[in-house]
């Protein structure tokens, strides 16, 4: 009795292997064309194409110490003069609206290296209210509450 040792699907493992070969060159091309499109529509950005409605924080700007509660908070935005950034040092509740005046111009920030912290707003009320002419920034400072 002879076995035989020669696989029965010879021909079907040469077309597996021509279409494993036809999928990885079609991927190598789409990603090598992808590059130099991306390359040529990066290359055409310039400078001006920032929008102007985007202001960074200012140079300018006062940052006042790092506020801990709703006192400190409402006391820095308070007596902030000209551009004033707070930076906040943990989560703060609110436990009534805050309001930023006409004449305000107040960035609020986290003071933290490794995430965010959160203006809580009290129940039932709207979280913050920003008047005409009155400027309020979040950079780094997560809401939470009614808006």
């Amino acid at each position: 009795m002879t076995t035989n040792t020669t696989p029965k699907f010879r021909g079907h493992h040469k077309k597996l292997l021509l279409v494993s070969l036809l999928i990885i060159t079609l991927t190598a091309s789409m990603c090598t064309y992808a590059l130099f499109v991306m390359q040529d529509e990066t290359s055409t950005i310039e400078d001006d194409d920032t929008p102007d409605e985007i202001e960074p924080i200012r140079p300018e700007s006062v940052r006042t110490k790092p506020v801990r509660n709703e006192v400190e908070l409402r006391a820095a935005v308070r007596n902030a003069v000209g551009s004033t950034i707070i930076p906040l040092d943990k989560d703060i509740p609110l436990t009534f609206i805050f309001i930023i005046d006409s004449d305000k111009d107040i960035t609020l920030t986290s003071n933290s290296a490794t995430g965010f912290y959160k203006l809580i707003g009290a129940n039932h009320v709207s979280t913050i209210i920003v008047e005409t002419n009155g400027v309020l920034r979040l950079d780094t400072v997560l809401l939470k509450g009614a808006f």
